[in-house]
This record gives structure tokens, sequence and C-alpha cells, in this order.
């Protein structure tokens, strides 16, 4: 009841973020979000192992870095689309207020996207959601090539970004004094990294299980579900950790009336994922990068609101009469 409550909350939302992205305070008040999320994570992070420990010794906090995480990822979404689309075209020059150079309100977006990006990736590390964490890398690959292909000095910029990215790499592997302060025999348990620098996982182990199990449960009743047995006998954790988790739970009509909307965004997607100038479309295709990735691959559905905030959003985009791709 709780899931189906905040999923009504997150269809709401979608229909209306339209309307309040046209708001000038928007982009100050996602900022704002954006910025305490990122105070929390801190708040919470034991630096020796790069990871955020929410509610270490309450089971009651077991799941917070995902909802931390996927909710810092919306926003962080929220607040690259605003920024990526803020650049002006070269006809709208004249408008812009400083000094009526282009390349000057280039530079300062341009700034701006690159410490939002580096920091959101570094603060979904350390929330140390896997689930999050890789779901965002290519979102956030895809705004920033809405962005590039927006501005006029593109190589300008994309060297800028490479030798950034570059200095930033060389000062972390030869900054001795930094790589001392590390301890990396803690550092290869964060759960980011866990499966590439041990090439083992308790929680993937944990979920091959569940998988075997979870079949074993669509074959035992495939129309209606299993869900009540499954919590009465195994209780949490034990549902698939991807979209067959609702064919599990919920039989065949709940998993195919779940996977026609997703087809149905998907036919939205397709025409305007190489949408780079209008603000809806783009924030619609980033989220539904991440749900789609979050979905197939890491996130049980009834676990994860975000792809009802993208039902939302296809309902307002699919209803106006005038279409922008």
């Amino acid at each position: 009841m709780i899931a189906i409550t905040y999923f009504l909350f997150a269809l709401a939302l979608g229909i209306q973020l339209k309307d309040l992205a046209d708001k000038k305070y928007f982009l100050f008040v996602t900022f704002d979000v954006w910025l305490i999320i990122c105070l929390i994570i801190y708040s919470s992070t034991n630096f020796m192992y790069f990871q955020a420990f929410y509610g270490k010794y309450n089971e009651d906090f077991s799941g917070s870095y995902q909802l931390i995480g996927d909710t810092f990822a919306f926003v962080s979404i929220l607040l690259l689309c605003r920024l990526a689309t803020l650049v002006h075209t070269q006809k709208e020059s004249k408008k812009i207020p400083i000094k009526n150079n282009i390349l000057s309100y280039e530079a300062i977006i341009f700034v701006s996207i690159n410490l939002t990006t580096i920091t959101s990736i570094i603060f979904l590390f350390l929330n140390s959601s896997r689930a999050s964490f890789y779901s965002s890398l290519p979102v956030f690959f895809y705004i920033n090539y809405c962005f590039f292909s927006r501005i006029k000095a593109k190589r300008i910029y994309m060297f800028i970004s490479i030798l950034i990215v570059s200095i930033i790499i060389s000062l972390l592997l030869f900054n001795t004094s930094f790589l001392s302060y590390i301890d990396f025999s803690f550092l290869i348990y964060n759960r980011n990294l866990e499966f590439i620098t041990t090439n083992n996982s308790t929680s993937l182990a944990g979920r091959k299980n569940v998988f075997i199990i979870g079949f074993q449960d669509i074959m035992y009743s495939p129309i209606i579900g299993n869900y009540v047995d499954r919590m009465i006998d195994r209780g949490k954790g034990s549902y698939i950790h991807n979209i067959f988790g609702m064919l599990q739970d919920f039989g065949m009509p709940a998993f195919l009336s779940y996977l026609c909307l997703i087809i149905y965004c998907m036919r939205y997607f397709l025409h305007s994922w190489k949408s780079t100038n209008y603000y809806m479309n783009m924030l619609f295709n980033s989220i539904f990068i991440f749900s789609i990735v979050e979905l197939f691959v890491f996130r049980y559905p009834l676990g994860f609101y975000l792809i009802f905030v993208v039902f939302g959003l296809v309902l307002k985009l699919t209803s106006v009469s005038k279409h922008i791709y």
C-alpha cells in the first residue's frame, strides 16, 4: 500500500513536471534539493570505506541508500537537463545579458554542467547504491552529448573537458599524500567496487539464488503470482531483483500491463532521443534511460517509483496537440 501511494504521487509529479519546469524558481529549488541530499550523503559517509552508512545498527534503515540514490540521481538529472538547455542558439544570442557574447554564456553553463556532473558521480559513488550509480552513468553521458550538440565552440569545450578529466585523474594517481590517506584494504569492500576488486559479492550471489527461486514461483503460479505465499514463507528480499519480479509476485496480466506501459514510453523515446533543444524531451529521455537500466538489471518494480514519473511525463507530453522533437 505504501508503494502504491508513492507511485501515485510520482505519477502526479510526472504529469505536473512540465508546468513546474517552466517556473523561474525551478532551477534554484532543484539546486537546493540537490545540495541538501549531497550534505546528507556527506554527513553519513565513512571515508575509510568511501561509503555512506545509514542507520548502520538499525535494520529499519537497511534500504535507505537505495531510495536516497534513486532520488539523488533523479534530482541530478533534473538539474543537469535544465542547465544543458539554458544554452541559447545563435539567433537568440542577442537576448543574453552577458555582453551579448554567447561564448561567455556558454562558458558559464559549461563549467556548471561539468562541476554538477562530477559532483553527482562522486556522491552517487559515496552513497553506495550500485543500481543508482551505474544506471546514472549512461544518463550523464547522454545529457552531456545533448549539451555539446547545442553549443557553438564544440571542439574547444570538448578539449577542455578532456583536459579537466585528465588533470583530475593525474592528481589522484600521483598525489602521494592523498593515496597514503586511503586504506585500499577497506576501499576494495566499497559496494560499488566489491565485485570488480574481489571478484565476489555476497549480494550478487544472493540475487542469483532468489532469481532461481523466483522462476520456480512463476512456474508454480504464472497467472495470479505468488506474492502472499512469498511474504509468508520467505519475507523481505526474496523477490527477483528486476522487472520479472512483477511477474513473480502479481502474475502474467499485471506483468504484461506494466510492460505495455514501458513499450508505449519506448515509442515516444525512439522519436525524441535525439532532441537537444526541448527541455522536457531531454528530461523524459534521461529518466527513461535511467529507469530502463534499473528495472531490467537491478531493481524490483515495487520498490522503484521513477518509472511512474516517466509514465506521467509521457502522458503529459503526448496529450499536447503540438509535439516538439
